[in-house]
C-alpha cells in the first residue's frame, strides 16, 4: 500500500453515523504511517454531508491526496428491492388497488414507529402525549431497560442535555421529563410486530398500519446531532404510499429531492427542514403535527388523496432504485 501497489476499501454500506472527525483522524494516521490517503476508500450507507465536510477540511489544509468516500444509499436500494421481491421475503406492502380505494376512511391520523428509544424519540413521544395525540394513533415504543430497546442513558431515563438541545431550558422540557412514569406504564406499546427484540429495521414490513392511517412521523436515528444522515426509516413510508414528516437531520427533505423524490409542500409545511437549530426544528414540527391533526376525518381523507400524484411518483421511483440494488 505504501508503494501504491494496493488499496484498502472499508465497506460499511449499511452504516451512516460516522462523523467527519473520524475521517480526519484516519487521514492523519495514514500520513504519519507514510501511506497516501488516496489508497484508502470508505463506503458508507446514507450520510450526505460528511464527504463535503471532509473535502472542505482538505481544501483548507491544501491536501491534494485524499480518502475516497462513497455514499452508497444502500438502504434506499435495499428497501426498493424488498418491494420488488415482496412475494419472496414475507413482507407485505400496500397494493395499488388498496391505495386507490378511496371509499375506506382510515381510523387513525398517523403512525410513528419507534423500536429503540433514544432521547430525541422520547421528546417526540412526550410531545404527542402532551397534546393528547398518543392514545388514538399508531405509536410504538418501549421504555423497558436491559433489552436493547431503551437507549436513553443512565437507568433508562431521558438524557437532559439532549432534551435541552431540543426543547431549551423551558418549563416544557421539565414537563416532558415528568411524563416518564406515565409513558413507562404504557410500555411496551407495539403496532406492527409484537416482539420488538425480534425485528430489525431493514426488513419486517407490514402494510396494515399504513392502510389504517394517513401519514407517518418518521423518527430517524439522529435529530440534534451535527451529522446529516438517514437510514431505511425515511424510505419506509414511500413503500406504502404514505406522506411523512421527518423528525431527523437538517435538510433530510433536501436530500430526498436531490435523489428525485417529491415531498409534500404545500400540503405539509416543510420549512422545518431548513432549520439548522434542533430547537426551532422541533417547534415547527410540533406546530405542523398539531395543525394536521386538527383536521376532521373527512378533511384528512381529502388532504391525503390530494397528494396522490406525489405518492405514486415516489413509489415508482423507489422501485427503480430497487432494480439497481445488486448493481
Amino acid at each position: 500500500i505504501r508503494n501504491k501497489q494496493g488499496v484498502v476499501l472499508i465497506v460499511a454500506h449499511t452504516e451512516s453515523t460516522i462523523e467527519v472527525s473520524s475521517f480526519i483522524h484516519l487521514h492523519k494516521i495514514l500520513v504519519e504511517q507514510n501511506i497516501s490517503p488516496e489508497r484508502v476508500g470508505y463506503v458508507m450507507g446514507n450520510n450526505w454531508i460528511v464527504e463535503v465536510q471532509y473535502n472542505n477540511w482538505c481544501d483548507v489544509n491544501d491536501f491534494q491526496e485524499r480518502l475516497t468516500l462513497v455514499n452508497s444509499y444502500e438502504q434506499l436500494h435495499n428497501k426498493g428491492m424488498q418491494l420488488l421481491k415482496c412475494n419472496d421475503n414475507g413482507n407485505t406492502f400496500v397494493s395499488n388497488d388498496e391505495f386507490q380505494d378511496k371509499s375506506k376512511k382510515r381510523k387513525h391520523q398517523f403512525m410513528c414507529l419507534n423500536r429503540r428509544i433514544r432521547p430525541h424519540r422520547y421528546v417526540m413521544i412526550s410531545m404527542l402525549h402532551h397534546n393528547n395525540l398518543l392514545e388514538n394513533n399508531l405509536v410504538s415504543f418501549s421504555l423497558e431497560t436491559g433489552k436493547d430497546l431503551n437507549c436513553m442513558g443512565s437507568k433508562g431515563r431521558p438524557d437532559k442535555d439532549t432534551l435541552i438541545r431540543i426543547l431549551g431550558k423551558t418549563k416544557l422540557m421539565h414537563k416532558y421529563v415528568s411524563y416518564y412514569d406515565d409513558l413507562d406504564k404504557m410500555s411496551p406499546r407495539t403496532i406492527d410486530f409484537d416482539n420488538l427484540q425480534g425485528i430489525m429495521g431493514i426488513g419486517f414490513e407490514s402494510k396494515e398500519p399504513y392502510l389504517d392511517s394517513y401519514f407517518s412521523i418518521v423518527t430517524e436515528t439522529g435529530f440534534p446531532e451535527p451529522t446529516k444522515f438517514a437510514t431505511e426509516k425515511i424510505f419506509r413510508p414511500i413503500l406504502h404510499f404514505h406522506p411523512f414528516i421527518v423528525y431527523g437531520s437538517h435538510e433530510s427533505l433536501k436530500m430526498l429531492k436531490e435523489l428525485g423524490f417529491k415531498t409534500f409542500s404545500p400540503f405539509i409545511d416543510e420549512s422545518y427542514d431548513e432549520e439548522e437549530s434542533s430547537f426551532k426544528r422541533m417547534q415547527k414540527i410540533t406546530s405542523e403535527v398539531k395543525r394536521i391533526c386538527s383536521m376532521s376525518q373527512d378533511e384528512m381523507h381529502e388532504w391525503y388523496y390530494e397528494m396522490q400524484d406525489i405518492l405514486i411518483h415516489n413509489r415508482e421511483l423507489i422501485k427503480k432504485y430497487g432494480e439497481r440494488y445488486h448493481e
